[in-house]
């Protein structure tokens, strides 16, 4: 039996990354289960709309939420347990009874943590000429900061 991914998201860059595993997990143990997006919502501005029509033609099941953190999101996840939840580009914490959910759920910053933290980072480290950036991949535990 494959392990099962949840992929959480909602931006281009996000999508980009959702292309790039599934090319590079097409053969093997994993397999993405679900994808997890914002409705459309004028609060993000740097929201993606391909997410539906790829997971069409991967046969991949595709869930909008409003809320991360309300009972739907949080029944969803528990019914469909999995190996991993990889979220990327996200601007909720998940509450633990999700995380507790997978095996392990990695989350991502664009930035070197703990520097810039919450949203906009990008642009205050333009604004602020900062000439070091990166990005971080971490796991998510229940003791957030």
């Amino acid at each position: 039996m494959k392990k099962k991914i949840i992929f959480v998201s909602h931006n281009i860059y996000g999508f980009e990354c959702l292309k790039s595993l599934y090319k590079k997990i097409k053969n093997s143990e994993y397999i993405i289960s679900n994808v997890i997006t914002r409705k459309k919502t004028s609060f993000l501005t740097d929201q993606c709309f391909e997410f539906e029509s790829f997971c069409n033609e991967n046969k991949i099941d595709y869930l909008e939420i409003s809320n991360i953190k309300n009972k739907e999101s949080i029944d969803f996840f528990q019914k469909n347990n999995s190996h991993l939840i990889l979220v990327l580009g996200w601007t909720q914490i998940l509450p633990n009874e999700i995380l507790k959910t997978s095996k392990i759920t990695l989350g991502s910053h664009p930035s070197l943590l703990p520097h810039n933290i919450g949203n906009g980072v990008i642009p205050w480290h333009i604004i602020n000429n900062e000439k070091i950036g990166g990005y971080s991949l971490f796991e998510l535990k229940e003791e957030v900061d």
